[in-house]
């Protein structure tokens, strides 16, 4: 199947997984870009993804500007502080905050014409070493910090799963998210936090994680099919 096809196919299975838990809430669908070219993107667009998500800056710099539809964009890999500077022009939002630094940067370098940033907080709830992101029980401390600053807005939570984990370790850790970002829900009437997302999610357990709370997918190769490097 081809992008729009391969969309569509997952619009209507995650409609079907809406019927079958009783689901009420909507789900984006983020399209995860790394690797793909404008002329993929562009068709992920046209075919009605809300949102796209880049790991690298530079690939954000080589393709965004040559996309002729307006989108979300959000950077979702790992970011480095020297990079803060371009990813706050090119992104509305970035997923990947795990560490004051990142978010003293982010306010240091908002452009002018933003009044303010939309960040998520990334988690490592499966406890990798080879995964950046914030254990579960350090989040809060990092919410507390947000809400001592001015110019960026807590949207969200972001995680990712081990690629290989088995169904019942996924259905747990999800769970485990869901929970927290219920939680967190606390801080909501505060002025700068506003949790709505919590993205949870790729193209081999996305299904899970929306069996178990997520409103935000970020799928690559359900999308794109197979990446070829």
């Amino acid at each position: 199947m081809g992008i729009k096809e391969n969309i569509k196919h997952i619009k209507n299975k995650i409609s079907k997984l809406k019927k079958e838990y009783n689901i009420e809430r909507d789900i984006s669908i983020m399209a995860a870009t790394k690797t793909r070219n404008v002329r993929e993107i562009q068709e992920a667009v046209d075919s009605g993804v809300e949102y796209i998500g880049e790991n690298r800056i530079q690939e954000a710099m080589d393709k965004f500007h040559q996309l002729n539809r307006d989108v979300n964009k959000h950077f979702i890999g790992h970011l480095q502080l020297n990079k803060v500077k371009y990813a706050v022009r090119m992104f509305d939002c970035i997923q990947s905050v795990d560490r004051k630094e990142l978010i003293d940067e982010i306010i240091k370098r908002l452009p002018g014409d933003k009044e303010y940033f939309d960040i998520f907080i990334e988690v490592n709830i499966s406890g990798e070493k080879s995964k950046h992101g914030l254990s579960k029980d350090e989040v809060e401390k990092l919410v507390k910090y947000i809400l001592k600053k001015d110019k960026i807005v807590l949207k969200g939570l972001m995680t990712m799963f081990p690629y290989d984990a088995d169904k019942n370790y996924l259905l747990k850790k999800a769970k485990e998210m869901k929970n927290l970002f219920d939680n967190l829900k606390k801080y909501n009437e505060k002025k700068n936090v506003n949790l709505k997302h919590l993205s949870m999610g790729m193209s081999n357990d996305y299904e899970i994680a929306i069996e178990e709370g997520s409103n935000m997918v970020r799928l690559g190769s359900a999308i794109f099919g197979e990446r070829s490097y």
